[in-house]
């Protein structure tokens, strides 16, 4: 299949049929025998590899037929088609017995694969891998590769891409045609898509799997017992089907698996996977795969926009093992795929001289007719609702649209204005610029600034800002501004509380790594405060709006340091991130001059601790976000702590849902909010297919909470203590949560409804 040159060799090819009923046979095996080379068929029952001039005898082997072994002399291209007979079913003798004969084989099975196992350190092979993509049932994509692989224990399979090619629609550097991860079925644990399977001949297999002898036949000699493998629980991702095991051995020799009921992925539907796998003897010791055939088809869709349904199938063709040989360190220290540089430009000669698996009907049509315009992109582009109601959004006026700075709060009104944030104006210099005016309090705001980086990699950058905004008392960013301008327009609930600020501020960051950020800057602004200037709502036009406080007038010259740990948590809360953030300010006027003088520190930690159901790729686990402020001197009102709660019926994690809006306020606070997400488990322990199939997260939940004062606060804000407990459905339509919390402290008891957004990881 990889000889060294093209000088002398020949192409072997054929067909392999059923000899009682004519029908081609798809993935059949065939071996050179005396070498380890081999290939098998397509779904035509096709088959090629190319050989040197010389004698050889071709094995066809497949489970459930008996081997045919034939003798040729090859001395140019050559055809040599093969019918297989159905192997004989023996008949075993019958012995009454409490236990199905399949375990004692699965024992034997368990025990036997340790002898070759522990003796297998390192291997080379070579691989043939096609991936073909298809739009409903038309071939949209095909990729293919020829590499070079190498394993040894401990580590992952590396690859070299000798050789590639695709389909027109697919660019060169986009082909990542490879075996990828081997599954080794003989592992005690699977890794495949994310899940973490138990293996069919895992040391603790029988406590997840019941396994029942279908049928047993001759082959080459030995006999393959066929057996069909149960899984004995949906709670654990498992695998489903049939496994050959040979009797001389002892050794698993075919798969034919689909996960089982726990396997789901987000805004999938009518998922089908199925993973085959056939292993061929190497060195009369060690069975290796001989190839991966895997299919897969699913529905993706999300409220509002779907997408054709897509089909992937991966064949590869692995052959040419060189076991227990030295393999140079640096082969490890390369990325796991390593695309050489013989493989940018397709060689035809190549290609013509060692097909391995030839193209059926609809995959050479695919060759033939797929051109650069039909991209996947275009092939699977989304349909839909939202889709429709965002097809504009390109062009002039939404790049127009994208610069528009719009707003509503009860201060300001509407507010309106333009921004541009232009991130690299050059490599080392960003911009930011802001003009906007406030229709029912009639003044104007400005901002503008520009930060710049020595360095490329941007890890360290220094700029100032001049501003006159309208500033808001601080938040921790769980309720954004779209929420706030929503519900306040719609609902007259205003979630934040508003003072002027205009002055400037110079600052430097630095980030030396992902999980590691600096900031520290020094601001000197005057504040003032703002009186309410509308009264309006599109649906509570009668309602009136929340007081906004009065600020503590006079100038703020303070340092501020700002420390982040961890990953940037996730705006939208899809993902869960382990972050811990930490806000250190100090106005000192003998220092800095100012009217205020304070120390305000507030911290935030998150963390998500795994729990049990660690084989998900959605993993249940203990969630916990707390925080805590507290500030010494004497703190102007606009810089109060406040306990973050539920708007309008919209709650992010870590918010009470059942306090009110600025209900408990103070000069220091503590909260922390815990939940623990059991992900579907508990439905697909009930084992009703209508609970489990709604795909929907049950999750526990509860918080406290409370505020204290150093100083006197005003009559609108009061200190406290607050606590709830509760329950939660996740993913609801794919992607929201319904939150139901019953408040424990003192205050209007009762069930509280909120709406949230879904975690997914």
């Amino acid at each position: 299949m990889f000889p060294p040159s093209l000088r002398a060799t020949f192409s072997l090819t054929g067909t392999v049929r059923d000899s009682v009923t004519g029908e081609p046979l798809a993935d059949a095996n065939v071996r050179i025998l005396g070498t380890s080379r081999g290939t098998i068929t397509n779904t035509a029952g096709e088959y090629s590899i190319s050989l040197a001039a010389g004698d050889y005898r071709i094995l066809f082997t497949m489970l459930g037929y008996a081997a045919d072994t034939v003798s040729i002399r090859l001395g140019g291209d050559m055809r040599q088609d093969a019918r297989m007979h159905p192997s004989e079913i023996v008949l075993a003798e019958v012995v009454v017995s409490s236990e199905d004969p399949a375990i004692g084989i699965i024992r034997k099975a368990i025990a036997n694969k340790q002898r070759w196992i522990d003796r297998l350190k390192t291997y080379e092979m070579r691989a043939f891998t096609r991936r073909t993509v298809y739009r409903d049932t038309a071939v949209a994509a095909i990729s293919e590769s020829y590499t070079k692989g190498f394993w040894q224990k401990g580590d992952t399979l590396r690859e070299i891409v000798t050789q590639r090619r695709q389909t027109e629609n697919i660019p060169g550097e986009s082909n990542f045609a490879s075996v990828g991860r081997i599954l080794n079925f003989l592992d005690d644990r699977l890794a495949f898509l994310g899940f973490t399977f138990v293996g069919p001949t895992a040391v603790d297999a029988l406590d997840y799997y019941d396994y029942r002898l279908l049928r047993t036949r001759t082959a080459a000699g030995n006999d393959v017992y066929e057996i069909r493998m149960i899984p004995r629980t949906r709670t654990v991702p498992l695998f489903d089907g049939t496994i050959h095991i040979e009797s001389g051995s002892y050794a698993l020799v075919g798969v034919d698996v689909h996960p089982n009921a726990a396997f789901r992925i987000p805004f999938t539907k009518n998922v089908i996977i199925r993973y085959r796998q056939q292993f061929g003897l190497y060195e009369s010791s060690y069975w290796m795969p001989a190839d991966i055939r895997i299919n897969g088809e699913a529905s993706i869709s999300f409220p509002g926009v779907s997408f054709p349904r897509i089909k992937m199938t991966q064949t590869s063709v692995i052959s040419d093992y060189s076991i227990n040989t030295p393999i140079p360190d640096s082969i490890f220290r390369r990325p796991r795929l390593v695309v050489d540089s013989t493989a940018t430009r397709m060689d035809t000669a190549f290609w013509a001289a060692n097909l391995v698996l030839p193209l059926d009907s609809l995959e050479a049509r695919a060759y033939r007719t797929l051109d650069s315009t039909q991209s996947l992109e275009v092939q699977f582009k989304p349909g839909g609702a939202a889709v429709t109601l965002s097809a504009g959004g390109s062009g002039p006026f939404w790049t127009t649209l994208s610069f528009l700075d719009l707003g509503y709060n009860r201060v300001e009104g509407f507010h309106l204005g333009a921004i541009a944030d232009l991130d690299k104006v050059t490599e080392s210099l960003s911009l930011t610029a802001g003009l906007a005016y406030g229709i029912s309090n009639k003044h104007g705001t400005y901002r503008l600034g520009g930060t710049y980086y020595p360095a490329a990699h941007r890890t360290f950058g220094f700029g100032a800002e001049a501003y006159r905004i309208v500033d808001n008392t601080p938040e921790r960013g769980t309720q954004s501004s779209l929420l706030n301008m929503i519900s306040a327009l719609f609902f007259k609930e205003d979630i934040r509380d508003y003072f002027s600020a205009e002055g400037w501020k110079g600052f430097a960051k630095f980030r030396p790594s992902d999980r590691v950020r600096f900031k520290v800057t020094y601001t000197s602004q005057r504040e003032g405060s703002l009186p309410q200037r509308t009264n309006y709502s599109i649906l509570f036009p009668s309602h009136l709006f929340r007081v906004n406080p009065p600020a503590d007038p006079g100038k703020l010259a303070e340092v501020r340091l700002d420390l982040g740990l961890g990953e940037e948590p996730d705006p939208i809360g899809f993902v869960q991130k382990n972050t811990f953030d930490l806000s250190i300010e100090r106005a000192a006027p003998a220092l800095m001059g100012g009217n205020f003088n304070f120390t305000r520190l507030d911290g935030v930690l998150a963390l998500t601790i795994p729990t049990f159901g660690q084989s998900y790729l959605m993993k249940p686990g203990f969630r916990i976000q707390a925080s805590a402020g507290d500030a010494f001197g004497s703190l102007p009102v606009q810089r109060l702590f406040s306990i973050e709660s539920a708007v309008d019926g919209w709650a992010s994690f870590g918010v009470m849902r059942g306090a009110d809006l600025k209900e408990f306020t103070g000069t220091g606070y503590t909260s922390v909010a815990v939940e623990h997400n059991f992900r579907n488990i508990p439905l697909l322990a009930l084992g009703i297919p209508f609970l489990y199939d709604l795909d929907i997260d049950l999750i526990a939940f509860g918080g406290a909470a409370r505020t204290w004062s150093r100083n006197t606060l005003p009559d609108v804000a009061r200190t406290g203590t607050y606590t709830e407990a509760g329950f939660s459905i996740g993913r609801i339509l794919g992607f929201l949560r319904a939150d139901f919390a019953w408040r424990l402290s003192p205050g209007p008891h009762g069930l509280y409804l909120t709406i949230g957004g879904a975690t997914f990881f």
